[in-house]
């Protein structure tokens, strides 16, 4: 059965309503330094997702899934008495947000996502990618959240990230307060593999979508520009200077164009 979220509230609850989805290993917490700039115009929600943050009074051998992830943030936005908001997601927290777009399109009132994909084309590359998460989700439980982290940064897709040492160094620190069982249960349950691919039903959508991705990620840049192509009316910024978490690289880029987005409707 879904659950409500736990999460944070920032701004005058009378204003339009923003809900952030973080990314795989944060929590909502994470969105404070964006959302502070934009809760003078705007009612922000950070909720945590499954397996993050305060989010882990959950039964352990319930599998997370993005349908459930979409009920259990239905949930979570009638139990803050939310119509129809802005939901802004990154990365897992993009995927989860675009997930619900499709199964709720009535419920938004625009949907913006940052580095993120519909998911994986065909079943081949699905297979791989479901075997992968759940070889590093049973080498995190052996060897220790710390030496995980160690490994998880050091992935390409990190390089921009890995320019900013006191950046990267912020973001380890936080995220070794995970819980390794929690981590690991959401690496595998919510792997990328086990999406099933969106692309298909972008074409459905019919509310106003932003697409952010950051230049120097040139995979999300290139999954941003094919998805854009597909969704009627949609937007695709590339922010300079930016790898995958541009709301942590580029704050300011960020907010400015998330502002801009929204204050057209």
């Amino acid at each position: 059965m879904s659950t409500p979220w736990p999460f944070h509230s920032l701004g005058d609850p009378h204003h339009p309503t923003l809900v952030f989805l973080h990314g795989f290993l944060g929590r909502g917490a994470d969105w404070l330094p964006v959302a502070g700039a934009l809760s003078a115009e705007f009612h922000c929600l950070l909720p945590d997702l499954p397996g993050h943050g305060a989010n882990t009074d959950l039964d352990p051998v319930v599998p997370f899934s993005f349908d459930l992830l979409s009920e259990s943030l239905a949930r979570t936005l009638d139990l803050a008495g939310v119509d129809r908001p802005a939901l802004i997601g990154y990365s897992l927290g993009g995927r989860a947000a675009l997930h619900f777009a499709c199964n709720f399109p009535g419920r938004l009132h625009a949907l913006a996502l940052e580095s993120a994909s519909p998911g994986l084309h065909t079943p081949a590359e699905r297979d791989h990618r479901r075997r992968l998460d759940d070889d590093r989700a049973a080498r995190l439980l052996e060897t220790g959240l710390a030496a995980f982290l160690d490994e998880w940064y050091r992935a390409d897709l990190w390089a921009s990230l890995q320019a900013h040492p006191d950046l990267l160094t912020a973001a380890t620190r936080d995220r070794t307060e995970n819980d390794p069982f929690w981590t690991a249960k959401a690496l595998a349950d919510l792997s990328p593999g086990r999406l099933g691919p969106l692309w298909e039903r972008l074409l459905q959508l019919s509310l106003p979508v932003l697409l952010l991705s950051g230049d120097l990620d040139l995979k999300y840049t290139d999954i941003s520009t094919e998805a854009a192509g597909r969704i009627p009316g949609a937007r695709h910024v590339r922010i300079p200077d930016a790898g995958h978490n541009i709301h942590l690289e580029q704050p300011e880029r960020f907010v400015e164009e998330v502002r801009r987005f929204l204050r057209q409707f």
